[in-house]
């Protein structure tokens, strides 16, 4: 038997730019929030990571160590998380206003991630240059 046309569910929220009625809210501001938290980790990070090579001592290398890998653990999870989001947008499983702060978001991970990566590979290089 040869399917209808009628026997075919009508999905209205399939046509171009309709949107499910029960697409889940976005967390757009929320990413952003949070990227802008791993943001500021970064900017931390790098004024404790020149303060430690600066002045050589342990007082500023521990605090260094954990906002630099709170950064970049918060930098990566929420540029995963505004990925993700970003795709369910696309398949308007989330509400599709939320899609410019989630590319910020992600955008802002992606920045505050290359920041604390850099300044971390940076520290770490010439604190063992300076102690050879």
């Amino acid at each position: 038997m040869i399917p209808d046309k009628t026997d075919k569910e009508e999905r209205p929220w399939e046509r171009p730019g309709r949107i499910r009625r029960d697409a889940e809210p976005h967390r757009g501001l929320f990413l952003c929030f949070t990227g802008m938290v791993s943001l500021f980790c970064a900017l931390g990070s790098v004024s404790l990571g020149l303060l430690w090579i600066w002045k050589k001592t342990y007082l500023f290398g521990i605090p260094f160590m954990l906002i630099c890998g709170a950064g970049i653990a918060l930098a990566y999870w929420t540029w995963s998380v505004a990925r993700h989001d970003l795709a369910r947008i696309k398949r308007h499983e989330v509400m599709a206003d939320g899609q410019t702060p989630t590319q910020i978001a992600r955008d802002v991970a992606t920045a505050a991630l290359v920041v604390d990566l850099m300044t971390a590979i940076f520290c770490l290089v010439l604190l063992l240059v300076s102690l050879t």
